[in-house]
């Protein structure tokens, strides 16, 4: 048995101090608006996330396209995640580059709770993740 997930995805990234200063003295707002493609397959499940985002509080506001793909595996109502982000600048000055992460997901019927750890790869990655952050999330499911 099989279950396939499409759908809008909205994501904030609060700036963490993994981020280096700008000129303006403050950490980067993300805000990542996607479209989710998924399946769970048994106890294993991918899912990529792909869409234009928008990084704000900087000298020069940035935007570039971001592709997420994470993979899954369920352990009764708790998942261990490994995932890949990656991010092409679409603005002049706008960096491309990647992280590596991995986390946990917890199902409580139609709510999920996430938290994990990723770090950039590379100078690249490192100016557009960070060179490392930790993240708690919400999810709600639609069943």
């Amino acid at each position: 048995a099989g279950q396939l997930v499409f759908g809008p995805l909205l994501r904030l990234q609060v700036p963490t101090g993994t981020f280096p200063r700008s000129a303006v003295g403050s950490l980067p707002v993300v805000l990542d608006p996607a479209v989710a493609v998924g399946g769970m397959f048994g106890r294993f499940g991918l899912l990529t996330t792909q869409g234009p985002t928008a990084i704000f509080n900087l000298p020069g506001n940035q935007a570039r396209w971001s592709m997420s793909y994470t993979a899954e595996v369920l352990v009764s109502k708790l998942s261990l995640l490994a995932q890949v982000d990656a991010g092409i600048g679409m603005t002049s000055g706008a960096p491309t580059g990647a992280s590596l992460g991995g986390g946990l997901r917890v199902r409580l019927g139609t709510s999920h709770l996430l938290a994990g750890v990723r770090g950039g790869l590379g100078q690249g990655g490192a100016e557009i993740f960070g060179r490392y952050n930790a993240f708690v999330g919400y999810e709600w499911v639609q069943k």
